[in-house]
C-alpha cells in the first residue's frame, strides 16, 4: 500500500504548476486602494500619502532581496508566490469551511497597504442573527518556524495596541445593516490571528484547488461537486483548531486592547457553533503533525 506521506512527494513536480495556475486563474485580487477614494473618511490625499508609504516599505523589501544569495532568493520567491496561491485559495475556501445554518461567511483579501504595511492578508465576516463580527487573518505559507513566530507575535502586538493604531485601515463590510448601507472604515478593535499550512497540507490543498479551477473552466455543475468535495475535507479543522487555539489564548490575557476581549467572547461562540458544525467529518492523517498548527499551539503554551 502507498504510505500517504510519501504521496505527496510524488506530486511535487506539479506543485510549481499548481500555485502558478491559482495565481494566474484565481480571479481574487487585493482590493485596489483607488475604490475607497469615493468612501466618506478616505481622502484622496490620505491614499496618496499612504501610497508612497506603501511604496517605501517595497524599496525596503526590495533591499533585503539584493542583498539575499541566488539560492536564498529562489527560496524567497517560492514562499512568495506559495503565499499568493494560499491566500487565494482560501479567500475561497474560508466561506465554505465555516458557513453553517445560521452563520453567513464572507470574506475578502485586503489593500496591498494593509498587506504590507499592516501585516493583514485576509478579513473573514461572520453574519449570526443578533450580529456580524470580524477576524483579521495573517496567513503564512512560508514553511519557516521563525516566520510563524514572527507573526504570531507580531499579532500579539496588535492585540495589545502595541504596534500601530489599527490593525486595518481600509475596510469596507460585504453585509448591509439595518440602515442597508455597507460600513467602511478603519478596524481598531479587530481579532488579528495567524493561520497556515505546512508543506503536504498546503501542497494537497493546492492539488484539490488547481483541479477545481480547471473543471470550472469547463463544466461549472461538475465544479461546484469539487467544491462541495473540497468543502468537507477535514482539513478545515486544522484552520478551526489554529484559530481557536489563539483565541482561546488572548482570552487568558490582561493587557488586551479596551474592547478587544469583548469580541473575543462573541468570535469564541461563533467558532463553537461552527466546531459543532463539523462533528461529522472525520480526521485523516493530514491533521496530525502539522507544523503551523505545532507552532501556534507552542505559541500560546509560552514555548516559543
Amino acid at each position: 500500500m502507498l504510505n500517504p506521506e510519501r504521496s505527496f512527494e510524488l506530486n511535487n513536480l506539479s506543485i510549481e504548476q499548481n500555485i502558478n495556475k491559482i495565481i494566474e486563474e484565481g480571479g481574487v485580487d487585493h482590493t485596489p486602494m483607488d475604490y475607497f477614494k469615493s468612501l466618506e473618511g478616505y481622502g484622496t490625499q490620505e491614499i496618496e500619502k499612504d501610497e508612497s508609504i506603501l511604496e517605501s516599505a517595497y524599496k525596503r523589501i526590495n533591499n533585503s532581496i539584493d542583498k539575499l544569495s541566488p539560492a536564498e532568493r529562489k527560496e524567497y520567491e517560492k514562499g512568495k508566490e506559495r503565499g499568493e496561491a494560499l491566500e487565494i485559495t482560501l479567500t475561497y475556501l474560508l466561506e465554505r469551511w465555516f458557513e453553517t445554518e445560521d452563520i453567513e461567511v464572507l470574506t475578502q483579501r485586503t489593500t496591498e497597504f494593509d498587506d504590507v504595511v499592516n501585516g493583514t492578508d485576509i478579513i473573514v465576516e461572520f453574519k449570526t442573527p443578533d450580529s456580524i463580527e470580524k477576524v483579521a487573518l495573517a496567513i503564512d505559507a512560508s514553511l519557516s518556524v521563525k516566520n510563524i513566530n514572527e507573526k504570531l507575535n507580531r499579532c500579539h502586538r496588535k492585540m495589545t495596541g502595541k504596534e500601530g493604531d489599527f490593525q486595518v485601515k481600509y475596510f469596507q463590510s460585504q453585509f448591509e445593516n439595518e440602515e442597508e448601507e455597507f460600513p467602511h472604515g478603519p478596524i481598531k478593535n479587530l481579532i488579528s490571528l495567524v493561520s497556515g499550512l505546512d508543506a503536504k497540507n498546503a501542497n494537497k490543498l493546492f492539488d484539490d484547488f488547481a483541479e477545481y479551477l480547471s473543471i470550472r473552466k469547463r463544466d461549472f455543475n461538475e465544479s461546484e461537486k469539487k467544491m462541495e468535495k473540497m468543502a468537507n475535507d477535514s482539513i478545515k479543522k486544522i484552520f478551526l483548531l489554529q484559530l481557536k487555539e489563539q483565541i482561546n489564548f488572548y482570552k487568558t490575557k490582561s493587557d488586551l486592547k479596551p474592547g478587544i476581549l469583548d469580541e473575543l467572547e462573541k468570535i469564541s461562540i461563533i467558532f463553537e457553533e461552527i466546531e459543532a458544525s463539523m462533528d461529522s467529518i472525520v480526521c485523516d492523517f493530514r491533521q496530525k503533525g502539522d507544523k503551523v498548527l505545532e507552532e501556534v499551539i507552542n505559541f500560546t503554551k509560552g514555548e516559543k
